[in-house]
């Protein structure tokens, strides 16, 4: 990466000038081969580049810059999605995913100021939207409002854990757990023993 890659240059640049490191010349390392971009290139185009480097590219970032950045590229840069797909090689799906869980990550931010670590809930958000079994759910501002409380209230500690969310909707009892306070981990156990209950109840064949 180009800015550890200039650290240590100038560290070692530092070195072989104190005769501290006496094994590689100064040629070696002096001038440093790399990409300049012309002086006419915009921010747009530079954004660009940058997404072609590492959203979809040889040094890629982690999930949650990436989805930053292309949600830059759409809103601060007035790139077209088709633009975007095109030019990084990924589906409009994935864009629109990036760009709703990094939306709900900064309204999550704006509600939740306190959240300190509110960055990382990028993860929840993504999840949640990803989710084929939520599609519906999130359709909803409120149950959006809702998830977000959860987090913030600590109830659902890990993102892994909102895959776990769609089963927990739809049993009375885990919802109910979920609602009262416990944690998502808890309300499950709520539908695990419902599960139970169930199976202790004889067959009774109709006639």
């Amino acid at each position: 990466e180009g800015n550890r890659r200039t650290v240590c240059l100038r560290r070692l640049v530092e070195e072989i000038s104190s005769r501290k490191e006496k094994t590689i010349p100064i040629e070696k390392i002096d001038p440093v081969q790399c990409v300049v971009l012309p002086s006419n290139v915009d921010d747009a185009s530079t954004a660009l580049y940058l997404a072609r480097q590492h959203v979809k590219g040889k040094k890629e970032w982690r999930a949650l810059n990436q989805a930053a950045h292309v949600y830059d590229l759409i809103r601060k840069y007035d790139y077209d999605w088709n633009d975007i797909a095109q030019a990084l090689s990924m589906g409009k799906n994935t864009i629109n995913l990036n760009v709703k869980a990094f939306q709900a990550t900064l309204d999550y931010h704006k509600k939740y100021q306190e959240d300190t670590d509110w960055l990382n809930r990028f993860s929840h958000f993504l999840e949640l939207f990803k989710k084929r079994g939520l599609t519906e759910w999130t359709e909803n501002p409120k149950n959006i409002e809702k998830f977000m409380e959860w987090i913030n209230e600590g109830k659902i500690p890990m993102a892994i854990h909102v895959r776990k969310l769609d089963k927990i909707l739809l049993d009375k009892n885990a919802y109910k757990a979920l609602q009262e306070g416990q944690t998502i981990t808890d309300a499950e156990t709520k539908i695990k023993n419902s599960e139970v209950d169930r199976e202790k109840v004889p067959y009774i064949s109709t006639p």
